[in-house]
């Protein structure tokens, strides 16, 4: 549900569905280069791992015009570069559970990516996946993180 102010539309929350990742996610989000930054800039460091959802595009896209960004910047590893992404901290529950229930985390969107636009990668100081009890097919809500 969104909320118009000011001719301006607002999304208080995000709506999506747990889906199979690539597999992709967990050799980034373990990298030295990346986890310094999340652990300074989201105040976290991740479960090396990421959480896949599929969204509306159009709601995703009102969701991230009124969530602040933080930037991670990108770095050469081993002779090999990393590309920078940009982060969103939130905060994510199993629609089911009690909505007071909610975990800290940041959707993340990498510069590169093979994901199409209605994906959302997730990241989180625990493993999405047992602390919430999600299985393929869930519904999960996210809220802005402050």
């Amino acid at each position: 549900m969104s909320h118009k102010i000011n001719e301006e539309w607002i999304m208080p929350e995000l709506a999506g569905t747990v889906t199979k990742g690539i597999g992709e996610g967990c050799s980034y989000v373990s990298l030295q280069g990346y986890i310094l930054q999340f652990g300074q800039r989201l105040n976290f460091i991740p479960y090396s791992g990421t959480l896949n959802l599929v969204v509306m595009e159009e709601e995703y896209a009102m969701f991230l015009n009124n969530t602040d960004s933080i930037r991670i910047e990108g770095f050469e590893e081993n002779g090999k570069k990393y590309g920078e992404l940009v982060s969103y901290p939130i905060k994510i529950t199993k629609k089911s559970l009690n909505i007071g229930h909610f975990i800290k985390g940041a959707i993340i969107i990498p510069e590169k990516t093979r994901h199409a636009k209605n994906i959302v990668e997730v990241i989180s100081p625990v493993y999405l996946r047992d602390e919430l009890e999600l299985e393929e097919g869930d519904i999960v809500i996210i809220r802005k993180n402050g």
